[in-house]
């Protein structure tokens, strides 16, 4: 039955919820009560694969080495007790002697989510940092936990301010050339995308967007290099996974409670959910005690199953904890 469940997963991968994580440092349990978060933004459009360091040493996203990493990419969380550190970025295949810009130093604080990012261009002498208060940017504009929030940097060469738009209305308005602006975007599933220079129509980009964007989480994007000139040679938008303060339990019951408030046309996990609390799990899930990594099953997966070993795994608590 394991088998053929996973066979019929329709695998909905969380990447960054607000789960606990190993410090491979010292061996103890961390989380986001106790601990800060602080990730990568190398927004230099064009610049080689990039490693991060954190006191002179390659930052770890839980067990991962946050090393050759692309330009326009937000890498993971590192988790860190709270104080400050020194920290800088450089080419991953030259080391901390080619360092891009000269070591900063950030101060974090427990319950906070910072981004560093990497500011100029590729044939800049020097490059700047731009450090943000992922967190006090949020409570600056009101978003709550179980809201959908955004920030957008402006990093884009030749473009004082830029407008982005989605499902035909400006999020992050007048974001300017070095800078950064946190707005609410829209639940559910985008219609279209489309970024403009402010106060003028001029389109930078615009299409049709396909993405399940969801509930209760937030991201990240960047725009970088030099306007005007080719997109994707000279100037790009970069973007983050999706990421969330709420532990799994209640992430995914918002985006269940938010899909069927829209008629069910998106993903639910209401049976998974069902299947947590019958096999005595959801107060593991919901404590942020451990670090776990989930591969959910939608509802739609669940139902897939023949219909006897649908009924016979969620009347056996045994079998429901095994999956």
């Amino acid at each position: 039955m394991k088998q053929k469940l996973i066979t019929l997963v329709l695998a909905f991968f969380i990447t960054s919820l607000a789960l606990a994580q190993v410090d491979k440092a010292t061996g103890t349990i961390t989380n986001d009560d106790t601990m800060a978060r602080l990730r990568m933004d190398n927004c230099v459009m064009g610049s080689p694969q990039a490693s991060f360091f954190i006191d002179g040493e390659i930052a770890l996203a839980g067990s991962q080495p946050q090393t050759h990493i692309s330009p326009l990419r937000a890498l993971g969380w590192t988790y860190l007790t709270p104080g400050t550190y020194s920290v800088t970025v450089a080419p991953t295949d030259k080391g901390l002697e080619a360092a891009m810009l000269e070591p900063v130093d950030v101060t974090v604080e427990a319950g906070h989510r910072y981004t560093f990012v990497v500011m100029g261009q590729l044939d800049d002498a020097n490059h700047q940092a731009l450090v943000i208060d992922d967190t006090a940017a949020y409570e600056a504009i009101g978003a709550k936990p179980t809201d959908y929030a955004h920030i957008t940097v402006n990093n884009l060469k030749g473009v004082a301010s830029l407008n982005y738009s989605i499902s035909g209305m400006v999020r992050d308005k007048d974001v300017p050339f070095g800078g950064f602006k946190a707005a609410f975007w829209p639940e559910g599933a985008m219609k279209d995308v489309g970024m403009t220079i402010s106060g003028t129509s001029e389109e930078l980009f615009s299409g049709p967007a396909t993405d399940y964007l969801g509930y209760a989480h937030d991201s990240f994007d960047c725009a970088g290099g030099t306007y005007p000139g080719e997109m994707y040679v000279d100037w790009w938008v970069g973007y983050s996974r999706l990421t969330s303060s709420l532990n799994a339990v209640d992430y995914l019951k918002e985006n269940t409670q938010g899909s069927q408030a829209e008629g069910g046309n998106l993903p639910t996990y209401e049976i998974f959910l069902k299947g947590l609390e019958a096999a005595g799990l959801t107060e593991m899930l919901s404590s942020g005690e451990h670090p776990y990594l989930l591969f959910v099953p939608t509802d739609a997966a669940f139902k897939a199953l023949p219909k006897e070993q649908f009924d016979a795994l969620m009347s056996d608590p045994e079998a429901l904890a095994e999956v």
